[in-house]
């Protein structure tokens, strides 16, 4: 599997930034898939970002996309 992280040749807070975005990456599939509403992915989004200290990422890119 050549897209497989090497866990353990990361810095802990490039850890955290891969784990970040493999649960940013489950949103998007629940969303896409309709699984939940856009209410509900931006809800999780922002609590995901909040608790994992990426803040700052996420709105971010909501400026980024509300242009």
């Amino acid at each position: 599997m050549e897209n497989e992280i090497q866990w353990n040749t990361l810095s802990e807070e490039d850890r955290k930034k891969q784990l970040f975005l493999q649960q940013k990456e489950l949103l998007d599939t629940f969303l896409g898939t309709h699984a939940i509403t856009r209410e509900q992915y931006n809800i999780s989004l922002h609590n995901l970002a909040q608790k994992m200290g990426f803040e700052s990422e996420v709105s971010q890119g909501k400026r980024k996309t509300q242009k």
